[in-house]
């Protein structure tokens, strides 16, 4: 798929380089490949998509009067030219018979697996026009996952359904108080009356995530959304513009690949378990429906941005993409199913 990619990647700069820029370049679908499946248990979606043929986001989307401009480096409008979005979405369903009255349907995230990677860049052909300090420094250059948001539930007009029972309510910040306190006594010489000596301490501990991770439903979908935030300002990254005071999140985002507090692996991917979204979400399906196969749409859309990271640069943008599929669903015992006889 990388070669693939690779390949659109080269049409895409070549159509662009032919327009003469790659601000008006309209987003290329068909290079954006993905498929979904039903396979051991698992809804499983994954998905390749070259950055250059995903939608860039325009005035509408992020208030601006116009898009920014392109990289003035060209070894950084290369680097960031040849990169793809990788990412696999497996959701953990459950089929429950143990009501007689209704079917249960339980899904939850069994992991989430993004990855931007680079396409078809060897070091060793560029040699002669870069130094190693200079290579080094670009290919920690790259685009980075800042949102996302994907959905799993009946098509849309079915009446067999019942749902989503969300797992989780809407996010509130958590803000942890904690208050010491500390009496010390003695007496005090050289006073003519004797007194006692009292020391009261607070402090007030806030915990801080790079991502907010919500549930809401969309008609009888339910829909997980992770939006990554700058822990300094709070700003959500994908949806940032200069010009607003006080909540540029640039700079807390430089050298992201590195660190103890890092929002992103060290190769520049995201993982997200079970352990972070612990909550499920249920439907009820009738009796009556027991032994059929249902059709279910899983898709979602993805947001990936670019801020400086080792070079000095003030060229960023954000880009996204979007999918959708429809898999079949069993309602019979085995596959992940629990069936329990009542």
């Amino acid at each position: 798929m990388r070669s693939l990619g690779y390949m659109l990647s080269k049409w895409c700069l070549l159509r662009d380089i032919q327009a003469g820029s790659m601000l008006n370049a309209e987003p290329v679908p068909a290079a954006c490949l993905s498929y979904a499946t039903t396979v051991h248990g698992l809804f499983v979606h994954k998905a390749y998509a070259p950055v250059l043929a995903m939608a860039r986001l325009r005035a509408s989307e992020t208030n601006m009067d116009e898009l920014v401009g392109e990289p003035k480096e060209s070894a950084l409008r290369y680097a960031l030219a040849h990169q793809q979005l990788e990412l696999v979405v497996q959701l953990d369903y459950n089929i429950c018979m143990q009501d007689p009255r209704f079917i249960r349907v339980d899904i939850h995230v069994d992991s989430l697996r993004f990855h931007v990677v680079r396409l078809g860049y060897n070091r060793q052909d560029d040699e002669t026009e870069l130094e190693e300090q200079d290579e080094i420094e670009i290919e920690s250059e790259r685009h980075f996952p800042s949102r996302m948001r994907f959905w799993v539930g009946p098509v849309p007009g079915s009446t067999y359904a019942t749902g989503p029972s969300l797992g989780r309510s809407s996010g509130n910040p958590e803000r942890e108080v904690e208050t010491t306190q500390t009496v010390k006594g003695g007496f005090m010489a050289g006073m003519k009356s004797k007194g006692i000596r009292a020391k009261v301490r607070s402090s007030t501990r806030t915990r801080n995530r790079s991502w907010r991770w919500e549930q809401e439903a969309d008609g009888s979908a339910a829909v997980f959304e992770g939006v990554l935030c700058d822990t300094a300002t709070w700003t959500e990254v994908a949806t940032w513009r200069p010009g607003v005071a006080h909540t540029d999140p640039r700079t807390g985002l430089r050298r992201r690949w590195r660190g103890p507090g890092r929002a992103f692996s060290k190769k520049g991917g995201l993982v997200v378990a079970g352990d972070e979204l612990p909550e499920g979400v249920t439907w009820r399906v009738g009796r009556e429906m027991e032994g059929k196969k249902v059709r279910w749409r899983v898709g979602g859309r993805f947001w990936v941005s670019y801020f400086a990271n080792e070079v000095r640069s003030g060229y960023w943008e954000t880009r996204c993409v979007e999918w959708n599929h429809e898999v079949e669903l069993a309602l019979v015992a085995g596959g992940g199913s629990q069936i329990v006889n009542g």
